[in-house]
């Protein structure tokens, strides 16, 4: 299985979901030029290190360079979405190409009810068309959480030591050698139990 890992809370349940089943896991995570971009990565760092030290051989990561465009930056502690347009389109038509030639049947991402309103590529219709494409290579793509909110998510989760380590927030600042989540943009107030 692939899954589509920004080091969020998330695309990080979809992992340890993945895991606790059973399944391989090939991480992606995308690197491209936006205000969250290191704190995802040092986020992706330090799950994957974790989780392969537990899983072995279980689990992989790809990091992958995209030149997407963004100009998503608002400003750290301003409410609202980030959006960048396309960009789960051209991960997962990426992740696709992936799948094919290591025979990897299924993507995962983690599309979040919460992120319907703002976001066309987490809408079920979006889902329908990227499906479209991806069984002509023999593969499916889910979003397993795409029905749920975050709360819901968070609510079901009873060890959360992996997940204190996630980055979620779409602008944070660093500080002091640590990044501080914003509080306020969509991402961190979906955080919100």
């Amino acid at each position: 299985m692939i899954i589509l890992y920004s080091g969020g809370i998330d695309s990080t349940l979809l992992v340890l979901d993945a895991l606790s089943k059973g399944h391989s896991v090939l991480l992606l995570h995308y690197m491209y030029n936006h205000a969250a971009r290191w704190s995802e990565l040092e986020a992706v760092e330090r799950i994957y290190i974790k989780l392969k030290r537990k899983y072995g051989k279980s689990i992989r990561l790809s990091r992958v360079s995209m030149p997407i465009v963004s100009d998503s930056d608002m400003g750290y502690g301003v409410e609202g979405a980030r959006v960048i347009g396309n960009r789960n389109a051209v991960f997962l038509n990426h992740a696709i190409n992936i799948a094919y030639s290591e025979g990897i049947e299924t993507i995962q991402y983690g599309a979040v009810l919460d992120d319907d309103a703002d976001y066309v590529d987490c809408r079920i219709g979006f889902l329908n068309k990227i499906n479209a494409i991806a069984r002509d290579w023999g593969v499916l793509v889910e979003a397993p959480y795409m029905f749920t909110s975050k709360v819901e998510l968070l609510k079901s989760v009873s060890d959360t030591e992996i997940l204190d380590l996630t980055s979620s927030c779409y602008e944070p600042k660093f500080v002091e050698g640590s990044w501080i989540a914003c509080g306020l943009c969509n991402s961190c107030q979906s955080n919100q139990v």
